[in-house]
């Protein structure tokens, strides 16, 4: 029983699909033929569009398409652009596809609809196989510099591709910017899927280029042609640069030194200039420029200027060492020693002395003019105190007078003039009567003389004998 009511359902179901199969029948069809669908990169491929109209009147055509899967910039066409076809009819339409340059090797699927003017909801669908057999070169390059860079010298390398299916040959590129200049590359051959670096070297970019945006770019050519091109977005970033240059002149006593500083960067500098030098200069220094000094005690002193400059701008830095005011000083230390040894100097010296000679004692007078003048009536007083007697050995000079007073021998000298820096010697004798052990002190010599119309006095230094004295004859003093 349940099989009988399943066959009779599918019964019904066919015979209902018989009946309604009319109604559904597709009203436009859509058939393609390739005329030319084998092509290179750079050909246009062409196909027959036919077109059959099922519906039960004549009807207005347009067609679309989707070539845009084969990359931008592809072009394509339909001869007639519309067409008109009776019930039941067909008409042929032509359709042109240029494909994009750098389309790679493959076959490609391109769907073909065509839709009634008067209803845009009755259309119908074919496809369009297209075959690419040679394309155009893809060539790449890896430019290897940082996106964003301070100028100077960096190093820079390139390494190109060739992506496609296809041996490229009689390759050459140049790599070019407006931040460097051009370098030629020459590359020649690269097989399919080949990678090779070209260029690894160092380039300058120059320190004054203005911040801002720029691009580096490889441009690929083939036998002379220009193919393709790589680009890289470089942005320029701000940054001071110091150029220093530096004159020194050379004195007897001072060293001069001329720094001159530019900022020859893109940006305002904010930086600092120092030299170093042992700490104890740090009193010889004069800048024309005041500088902040850290000192090492005992070591160093470092002087530091600051340098703030907008690019392109210089400043000059002037300082020297100079050792003239050590040299002034040391000059004025000296003259004021001068000044204070003349204004205390003694105009005249006096020294005595005495050693033992045939039995007896000889005493020196040695006296010393310390004046660079001429001076006039000197007058030297020695005496001789008791027990010791004067022997009358005066060597140069005899005294001028010879006195007796309280218990001693007094002698003078006197002399009219005593020349500049003038020195003499005095000598006389003692000999004592009686014996004496322990010790005799001789008195201490004056001079007398008139300086700068005063009359000063000069005292010489006593002196001490030890010992016995004999008598060993006998004298009479005047």
């Amino acid at each position: 029983m349940y099989l009988f009511k399943m066959k009779k359902w599918l019964l019904v179901s066919l015979l209902f699909i018989v009946l309604l199969a009319p109604a559904f029948a597709q009203a436009i069809v859509v058939d393609t033929e390739p005329v030319k669908n084998q092509i290179a990169y750079d050909e246009t491929a062409r196909f027959r569009i036919i077109i059959t109209n099922n519906q039960d009147m004549t009807d207005k055509f347009l067609f679309a398409s989707t070539p845009s899967q084969l990359g931008s910039g592809t072009l394509w066409r339909f001869i007639p652009q519309t067409v008109t076809i009776i019930s039941d009819g067909s008409e042929d339409v032509i359709l042109d596809i240029t494909p994009p340059k750098d389309i790679r090797v493959g076959t490609y699927d391109i769907d073909i609809t065509t839709y009634s003017a008067t209803d845009p909801k009755i259309r119908g669908t074919g496809i369009v196989r297209l075959q690419i057999i040679k394309e155009f070169p893809h060539l790449e390059a890896n430019i290897g510099m940082p996106g964003e860079l301070y100028p100077g010298t960096l190093p820079v390398n390139i390494i190109v591709e060739n992506d496609g299916v296809e041996t490229q040959g009689n390759i050459t590129a140049v790599f070019e910017s407006d931040l460097f200049g051009a370098y030629d590359l020459e590359i020649g051959t690269l097989k399919a899927g080949e990678s090779r670096l070209v260029f690894n070297q160092d380039i300058t970019i120059p320190t004054a280029t203005e911040v801002g945006k720029y691009d580096a770019k490889v441009v690929f050519y083939k036998n002379g042609e220009y193919v393709v091109e790589t680009k890289k977005d470089i942005t320029i970033l701000g940054k001071g640069d110091l150029a220093i240059s530096q004159d020194i002149d050379k004195g007897v006593l001072t060293t001069k030194y001329k720094v001159t500083i530019t900022n020859v960067g893109n940006a305002q500098s904010d930086e600092q200039w120092s030299t170093v030098m042992h700490c104890m200069k740090r009193f010889l220094i004069s800048s024309s420029k005041e500088p902040t000094v850290d000192v090492d005690p005992g070591k160093t002193a470092t002087f530091i200027w600051p340098i703030v400059l907008a690019p392109g701008e210089s400043t000059v830095i002037n300082y020297q060492i100079s050792y003239a005011p050590v040299l002034a000083l040391i000059i004025a230390i000296l003259f004021m020693i001068y000044v204070f040894a003349w204004y205390f100097r003694k105009e005249f010296t006096l020294t005595k002395q005495a050693q033992t000679k045939k039995g007896h004692l000889e005493v020196k007078l040695i006296i010393k003019n310390n004046t660079s003048e001429i001076q006039h009536d000197v007058i030297v007083e020695d005496k001789v105190p008791t027990p010791l007697k004067l022997v009358k050995e005066f060597g140069t000079q005899a005294p001028t007078a010879i006195k007796k007073e309280a218990g001693a021998v007094k002698m003078i000298w006197k002399f009219r003039h005593f020349g500049p820096f003038e020195e003499r010697i005095l000598t006389y004798g003692l000999k004592s009567s009686l014996g004496i052990v322990g010790l005799i002190i001789l008195p201490a010599a004056v001079l007398k003389a008139k300086v700068d119309k005063t009359l000063k006095r000069f005292y010489s230094n006593t002196f001490t004998i030890k010992g016995r004295i004999s008598v060993k004859e006998k004298e009479e003093s005047e």
